[in-house]
């Protein structure tokens, strides 16, 4: 999930200065709209080189340097003593002449009249352009001489955001807030840490501090906050904060689709080392990456080295993975025989046996996830979550092997799936729309009992 946060100066009111309205845009992330408002305002006013600056800016963390050169070559010419515009410099000749970025880096350094805010501002550019470790060595020169500079603290928060190291970042929006406790952005930003790292109450507990989702700017985090809410039973309170979702009707559902429901087919591994496929499956697996039990962490572990090797462009023989498939499964039905009141190990356990069966396996793996699904839903008849991801299992698990699962085996499988959508979408208003989408999906995924004749005397 990409965080992007800005700064109390621009989440008061809207300005009425363009230059302020574009830089609340870049702050914001909304980096096309910012590139569309400054090319009208530059032809008003054609004058104002910030409008050139500020779009080279845009660009650059947008990854378009061929167009961030259009206007970064005439303003190293017309204004070559403004620190800004260096900095701007350096991050373009990065990646393609380390020399001329040095050069560029150390004109920013002595022509600037205050270090601290040249090198804050070059810090942030680098973490958006996926340079955190270069970008977190500058950000500490800073803390060196002003410990106590929120904005230093919230620009090191997203350095540690980009390297995946939630606690350190947690301690850092820590410190923004105890220099600033109305800072609501670091609020949002220090629960998605709580989460990442597995501490939801924490999270649920800082989102209560800031109850009101109006004062929150992104979809996501006001989506988290719904599913933290339901998480611990007060769907009225969900409800009510999603009424205030800002996003079209259309986009809702995708949203629904990314943070609530999970993609259980995706690499488990995507869940620790790619923060923004952050959704309901990460939300409710993380748990277990802090678990004290050995055997669940090495089964977690296991999981992830397979989906891994499998995914990331090292392929290894398929009979290595289907080995630590198969440890990962025992270590996790082990666990779950002594806690098979814990719906997250039993999510894990499906999706190893899932994920480690073979062509042959098939039936019997079809026939050991249905025991499952009924495990859970005597055990766990009111966790939905369970539910939902279970049927998201039994309903993909057809297309890994397409055919070569017998017809009725997967006619089971799909009216097993059926069963679990319309008892959410009933029990779940919140997530409703995308039951709907997936039953759809469901309806055409058999041959129907009608037609089974005449396709069976072809």
């Amino acid at each position: 999930m990409e965080i992007e946060r800005k700064w109390p100066d621009s989440e008061l009111t809207p300005s009425n200065d363009p230059v302020e309205r574009a830089e609340d845009l870049i702050s914001e992330g909304q980096l096309y709209e910012a590139i569309k408002f400054l090319q009208q305002a530059a032809k008003k006013a054609p004058w104002n080189h910030r409008f050139n600056i500020l779009r080279v800016e845009a660009f650059l963390r947008l990854g378009k340097y061929t167009r961030a050169a259009l206007f970064l070559h005439p303003l190293i010419e017309t204004q070559p003593y403004n620190p800004e515009i260096h900095v701007l410099a350096s991050i373009f000749y990065r990646s393609t002449n380390p020399a001329q970025s040095q050069y560029h880096e150390e004109e920013a350094r002595r022509l600037s009249w205050n270090l601290s805010r040249t090198l804050e501002f070059m810090a942030n550019l680098l973490c958006h352009v996926g340079e955190p470790k270069r970008a977190l060595s500058l950000i500490k020169e800073v803390l060196r001489s002003q410990p106590g500079n929120p904005q230093a603290w919230d620009i090191r928060a997203n350095c540690e955001y980009q390297r995946n190291r939630f606690r350190p970042m947690a301690g850092c929006l820590q410190r923004v807030l105890s220099i600033k406790p109305d800072w609501i952005s670091s609020h949002a930003g220090l629960a998605v840490a709580y989460c990442y790292s597995g501490q939801l109450d924490k999270a649920l507990q800082l989102f209560k501090q800031q109850p009101s989702p109006e004062r929150y700017n992104d979809s996501g985090t006001v989506v988290l906050m719904c599913q933290l809410y339901r998480w611990h039973g007060e769907d009225d309170q969900a409800e009510r904060i999603f009424r205030y979702l800002p996003i079209q009707p259309r986009s809702t559902i995708r949203m629904l689709e990314k943070f609530c429901v999970g993609q259980v087919d995706a690499p488990l591994w995507e869940i620790k080392d790619r923060p923004e496929t952050f959704n309901f499956l990460s939300l409710y697996l993380n748990q277990l990456l802090n678990s004290r039990k050995p055997l669940i962490r090495k089964g977690i572990k296991l999981i992830f080295e397979a989906d891994k090797i499998q995914t990331e462009g090292r392929r290894g023989p398929i009979p290595i993975c289907g080995k630590l498939y198969r440890k990962a499964t025992f270590a996790l039905n082990t666990a779950w025989s002594q806690t098979p009141r814990s719906g997250p190990l039993g999510i894990a356990a499906s999706l190893a046996v899932l994920r480690g069966t073979t062509p042959k396996q098939f039936p019997e793996t079809c026939q050991y996830l249905l025991e499952k699904y009924d495990q859970l839903k005597s055990m766990l008849p009111n966790d939905r979550l369970a539910m939902a991801l279970m049927g998201s299992i039994l309903s993909i698990i057809k297309r890994y092997h397409g055919y070569e699962i017998p017809w009725v085996m997967k006619k089971h499988l799909t009216d097993t799936a059926t069963e679990i959508y319309k008892s959410l979408v009933i029990s779940d208003p919140f997530c409703a729309p995308v039951y709907k989408q997936k039953l759809n999906g469901l309806r055409y995924s058999v041959i129907p009992y009608k037609s089974w004749d005449k396709f069976r005397s072809r």
